[in-house]
């Protein structure tokens, strides 16, 4: 099978996370941008702000990589840091 192949939902899992975790196995496939995705998936009515350990835990990287991320994320626009608290929560992106 090759990486962009599209298969049968496996049990407990819909078409599309099938597909992406097939598509992981391509080399074309950058982590980095995935990190980031998965950075601001964090983000939400549960956690709708966030401090780096926070960031980290709640994605599975280290505290140094949220850094860079979310500093990445900020300069971009997608994330805003309140400068007293340190915590950061989604920017409005038009």
């Amino acid at each position: 099978m090759n990486a962009f192949e599209i298969v049968p939902p496996e049990e407990g899992r819909g078409q599309k996370e099938d597909i992406v975790l097939d598509m992981k196995d391509s080399a074309l496939f950058n982590q980095s941008l995935e990190k980031g995705f998965a950075v601001l998936q964090a983000f939400g009515a549960e956690h709708p702000s966030m401090n780096l350990p926070e960031i980290a835990s709640a994605v599975g990287i280290t505290k140094s990589t949220a850094q860079r991320l979310a500093f990445t994320l900020e300069a971009w626009g997608y994330l805003r840091k309140n400068p007293q608290t340190k915590r950061f929560s989604l920017a409005p992106k038009y």
